[in-house]
């Protein structure tokens, strides 16, 4: 696998300069650095920061009268959402524990919440990470409201933690995958599942921040309120932000449904009958399995509403492990889902085993009742996202404006139609691009004509939602024709209807977006990019401090269309992360699918495995 990495520009005295600065904080020498969902993989100085109150502004200040000073390639400090300590290797074999995938987990969004090809540096010269002795949170008083501040690190089930003990929760627009951090996920507007809540960044009422000159701002709606309007909803990272203060309310009760499909046309029919889209809260996850098989039958949807509720907390399936991590969205949790995902995709002699996996997974997941119901507190029924494969992932999520959710069902099982017909007809060539589909649907950010900031959830008219729909695969599967067709055909499709949408801007995108102005296109769209994009040089003192940014590399202005210069030199490298599958893991593999067809009683598949495996011996 390929993939395109900036050519290192800084200058021997420039190496010399970061090796003093980081050592001043306690790192000695560069770390390996990778990240999972970006597909990053480099060597940087990773610093911890002890004392956010005093170091994020020692640090950039002096990265931004070095970059004056020398004029040429900026010097770069990415923030990311939080600290985690190193995570151990794994065999094929291991069985995961919760406090296992926990750690995980924590390590994974530390990082991809911050660091996404589009909207940072292929290359960083310094990861600043916030302790876990200097995060800070507390709740606030102000008259008859009551709030919570949370510094940079914070994750949203530490919050949660702290919160429910003190009988407050968070509003339930926080996004599914409670290990990011608060502030790392308001970076790029995350958001829950709630129909009638916006993204969690709706919930911010403060924002403490550093800009590129190390100094400090507060943005709210009384304070630099331009820059809070701007910057709340969506700030791709173009300051340190230090803390940010939510409203928050009494802690309560959800009770959750879950109900499995077996395909898209049993849905379809269930749909036409009761929309689900009309429910307080929706998660719809699609594994793209063949059900056909007479021996082995997997659930292929499942359907999760909620909605508030006075009965008594009753945990039902999903929660009988553990408080956090719930077994409901657990896929790669089990042994057949990560370790072997992990070959498969690297392998194609042993890609036409991936639906099986996909199918035992799915099996072990979602189990075998049709419909499962629990009450329990907000947070471990909300958050039910619980991991992604150590496998680099690619996900292209569509944020599509919606009237009303009966225009949402119905654009929703087109959307499902059409992936499932495609992916029919890629299982007859042998093409298995799609890992899994997520649909969620949330109240937008409501902008008046021209306002507002680059918000992926934005939609022009009040009464207006938006549909989320994504697609999740490897990235080595990414670079398939399949399924490059496949994400070609939902634009079509959304084009055709004369459909708006955005992008998630902390995910991938389409191979030919590489700037937000081949997003936002239309008169509103421009308007709201213009906002953005002042707002930048102001929060940097002015479009003069744009070249010696330390957040603003050439990628990143190029991404938010601050310059028309030619794009940087490139230097095509191959991507280490992807090793290549060996003789004895590919043996390896071969007899962990035979123990799980034996388990799932696949005769087909345990066959065809025992002949790849004799074959491999001769």
């Amino acid at each position: 696998m390929l993939e395109m990495t900036s050519i290192r520009k800084s200058s021997a005295g420039d190496q010399q300069f970061l090796r003093l600065l980081a050592k001043e904080h306690g790192t000695h020498k560069e770390e390996e650095w990778h990240n999972n969902n970006s597909t990053i993989h480099q060597r940087a100085y990773v610093i911890d920061l002890d004392n956010i109150s005093k170091a994020p502004v020692e640090i950039i200040r002096s990265l931004f009268v070095r970059n004056q000073q020398n004029g040429g390639y900026p010097l770069v400090a990415v923030p990311v959402a939080g600290f985690a300590a190193p995570i151990p290797r794994f065999s094929l074999l291991s069985c995961f524990s919760p406090a296992t995938m926990e750690e995980r987990l924590v390590e994974e969004y530390a990082k991809s919440f911050s660091l996404s090809p589009f909207t940072t540096a292929k290359h960083a010269d310094l990861i600043l990470r916030i302790s876990k002795k200097a995060q800070r949170m507390k709740i606030i008083t102000k008259g008859k409201e009551t709030f919570f501040q949370a510094s940079a690190g914070v994750r949203i089930n530490d919050a949660d933690d702290f919160l429910q003990t003190r009988g407050f929760a968070l509003p339930p627009n926080m996004p599914t995958l409670h290990v990011a951090s608060l502030v790392g996920a308001a970076a790029n507007g995350c958001y829950g599942p709630g129909r009638d809540y916006g993204p969690m960044t709706t919930s911010i009422v403060e924002m403490k921040v550093i800009n590129a000159l190390g100094q400090r701002l507060k943005l709210s709606s009384k304070e630099n309120a331009d820059l809070f309007s701007i910057f709340r909803d969506c700030h791709l990272g173009v300051c340190f932000v230090e803390k940010i203060t939510l409203k928050i309310q009494p802690k309560f009760l959800l009770k959750r449904h879950n109900i499995l499909y077996r395909d898209v046309h049993d849905l379809t029919q269930k749909m036409n009958l009761k929309n689900p889209l009309l429910d307080e809260h929706f998660i719809l996850m699609y594994i793209p399995v063949d059900i056909q098989e007479k021996e082995f039958i997997s659930p292929r949807i499942m359907v999760t509403t909620f909605e508030r509720t006075n009965e008594s907390e009753k945990r039902g399936h999903g929660c009988k492990e553990c408080k956090d991590l719930s077994a409901y969205m657990s896929l790669l949790t089990t042994e057949a889902g990560e370790p072997l995902i992990d070959l498969i995709v690297q392998k194609e002699s042993l890609r036409h085993f991936y639906p099986f996996i996909l199918k035992a997974g799915a099996l072990k997941t979602f189990g075998k009742e049709e419909q499962t119901t629990e009450v329990d507190w907000s947070p471990s029924i909300t958050h039910i996202f619980t991991t992604y494969t150590s496998s680099p992932i690619y996900d292209i999520n569509w944020l599509i404006q919606v009237n009303n959710s009966d225009e949402a069902g119905e654009l929703l099982k087109a959307l499902l139609e059409l992936t499932e017909s495609h992916l029919k007809q890629d299982a007859e060539e042998g093409e298995y691009p799609l890992f899994n589909a997520f649909s969620r649907y949330l109240k937008g950010v409501s902008y008046c004509e021209g306002e507002g900031g680059i918000a992926a959830t934005a939609v022009d008219f009040p009464h207006q939602s938006v549909l989320s729909f994504e697609f999740v695969t490897h990235s080595p599967l990414a670079e398939t024709k399949a399924f490059k067709h496949l994400v070609g055909e939902v634009v079509k499709l959304l084009t055709d209807r004369g459909m708006k949408f955005r992008y998630h801007p902390g995910k991938n995108w389409p191979d030919n977006i590489h700037s937000l102005t081949q997003i936002f296109t239309d008169a509103i769209g421009k308007k709201r990019l213009k906002n953005f994009q002042e707002a930048v040089f102001k929060i940097h003192g002015g479009e003069r401090n744009i070249p010696y940014s330390p957040f603003l590399t050439p990628q990143k202005k190029e991404f938010i269309g601050l310059s028309d210069a030619p794009k940087e030199k490139v230097l095509l490298k191959s991507n280490d992360i992807a090793k290549e599958c060996t003789k004895a893991q590919e043996k390896e593999a071969l007899k962990k699918i035979i123990q799980l067809a034996e388990e799932y009683n696949s005769n087909e598949t345990k066959q065809q495995a025992q002949q790849q495996l004799e074959q491999q011996k001769h």
